[in-house]
């Protein structure tokens, strides 16, 4: 599908974008009913003289009225400027006038891009790309649960790390029978040269011969890097859940993030509060977190808001594999402000229940991510020993392990010693 859009000059918007958050993305608004379903369009994007100055990847996002919703851009490439007479004319004649700004039908989008391949073939892998199928096949089952919480826990890496997300929006379902999210990034996006100072690929050993299945990789934003790697040590159908550890080279501090699934009542998508409810293997998970708290969270370092390491995010287990760079709206708790929410948040039968409605306040994932990537929360003075250590407690809990390990360049490194 091709969509044409209006934009006008956005040159400074997405320069501005670029610069703070490595991101070129552009959002604009469509009444709800020329914009049908969530599927991504290849986006040709005109500027205030009605020239294609950009291509993009569009694709509805939720309603911002009855009549309107948001339609994001992302992925936007500026192209050599183009009228949409010129293209008119490299389509059959019957086709020429329905080549307007809005949503093109399959017919005249699969016309449109054969015309752009044939204007512009230095192009061809661009428009390709950009006009890829939403291919995303989540597998049934708890599968997709673990799937989809790797997703948001990878996610939260990268943006924790300051690199942003953008690498996600590519991803695609592995073919493998056990595949973990990150083996469906696109590998062109994902580096694998040494561009700080220690070995990346000393870091799998993190967890070697205790994981059956382990990808990874190296993420870059500028000078920013983060070494990310997806980990389980059992089939997904019988993992226990998800947990996140992030390690900051820079402030010498970890945290780790346990997921636990809020499920609407009657377990309807899109119907009903969210709730918690704890499960059997609850207690066991509080106290191995608590050890981690004992362990980590006096030694000596910066100066921390709260250095310990454990958290929890209550989440919607309905969150959509279909939008990989989206993180899945959740609740941060601190494990002590957790085990409090357990003992005073009941359901109307006296049963415990946690969920928007009863927890008084709550971290969101904005918050979060700022206050661990500056170091305001999470262990002081760690080591990779120590990280070692909770990594293999994870997997040996039977929950499959996110763990980034953020860097700065050797460049900047380098520079930082000349200054002392």
């Amino acid at each position: 599908m091709v969509a044409i859009i209006a934009t006008g000059d956005i040159s400074t918007r997405l320069d501005a974008r670029w610069i703070v958050r490595r991101q070129r993305t552009f959002s604009v608004a469509w009444r709800s009913e020329q914009w049908k379903g969530v599927k991504s369009h290849l986006a040709l994007l005109l500027d205030d003289e009605n020239q294609v100055r950009w291509l993009g990847r569009a694709r509805g996002r939720r309603r911002v009225s009855d009549l309107e919703r948001r339609v994001e851009i992302v992925e936007i490439e500026e192209v050599p400027a183009f009228s949409l007479e010129a293209l008119r004319k490299q389509l059959p004649d019957r086709l020429q006038a329905r080549v307007q700004p809005g949503v093109l039908t399959s017919a005249v989008g699969d016309a449109v891009v054969a015309a752009l391949v044939a204007m512009f073939p230095e192009m061809a892998d661009l428009i390709r790309r950009l006009n890829r199928r939403d291919e995303v096949g989540p597998p049934a089952g708890d599968r997709s649960l673990v799937l989809n919480e790797q997703r948001d826990g990878t996610g939260l890496v990268l943006e924790m790390a300051g690199v942003g997300r953008d690498a996600l929006g590519s991803w695609r379902l592995p073919t493998e029978q056990q595949p973990s999210f990150l083996a469906g990034i696109d590998r062109r996006l994902v580096s694998e040269e040494s561009l700080i100072n220690h070995d990346v690929h000393t870091f799998p050993g993190l967890v070697r011969g205790q994981s059956g299945h382990v990808d990874w990789g190296v993420f870059g934003n500028g000078r920013r890097r983060v070494f990310v790697l997806n980990a389980n040590t059992e089939p997904l159908e019988t993992v226990l859940g998800v947990d996140v550890v992030y390690f900051n080279q820079t402030f010498r501090s970890f945290v780790l993030v346990q997921y636990k699934r809020m499920v609407r009542d009657g377990r309807r998508e899109g119907g009903g509060a969210l709730w918690y409810r704890p499960d059997k293997n609850l207690a066991s998970e509080m106290e191995r977190m608590r050890r981690v708290d004992e362990l980590f969270g006096g030694s000596a370092g910066d100066y921390r808001l709260s250095s310990q390491a454990c958290w929890v995010k209550l989440c919607d287990s309905w969150g959509r594999l279909e939008e990989p760079k989206e993180l899945v709206k959740g609740m941060y708790l601190a494990r002590e402000y957790f085990a409090e929410l357990l003992r005073t948040c009941k359901g109307p039968n006296g049963g415990t229940r946690l969920g928007y409605d009863n927890v008084p306040r709550h971290i969101n994932n904005t918050m979060f991510a700022a206050l661990v990537k500056d170091g305001w929360i999470g262990t002081r003075g760690t080591g990779t020993a120590e990280l070692e250590e909770v990594a293999r407690g994870v997997l040996a809990n039977r929950r499959a392990l996110v763990l980034g390990v953020a860097f700065e360049s050797s460049r900047r490194q380098a520079s930082s010693n000349d200054e002392q």
